[in-house]
């Protein structure tokens, strides 16, 4: 799975103009997630840290 940062530097270079293939090499993604990159709507934001989970459910919470 790609972090997001990884996405939003492959948009930018594709924006730039550089081709796929391009990308693909220079990002270390390969050509099939460009492509994919590259059908996709853009990236609003780039900060992941609040859609990765951390760890087990609390199950104290549950019955409080």
């Amino acid at each position: 799975m790609l972090g997001l940062l990884k996405r939003h530097e492959a948009e930018i270079l594709l924006k730039a103009g550089h081709r796929r293939t391009e990308v693909a090499r220079l990002t270390g993604i390969s050509p099939g997630s460009v492509r994919r990159i590259a059908g996709e709507v853009s990236i609003e934001h780039f900060n992941d840290a609040g859609e990765r989970k951390k760890g087990a459910p609390n199950r104290k919470a549950k019955h409080r």
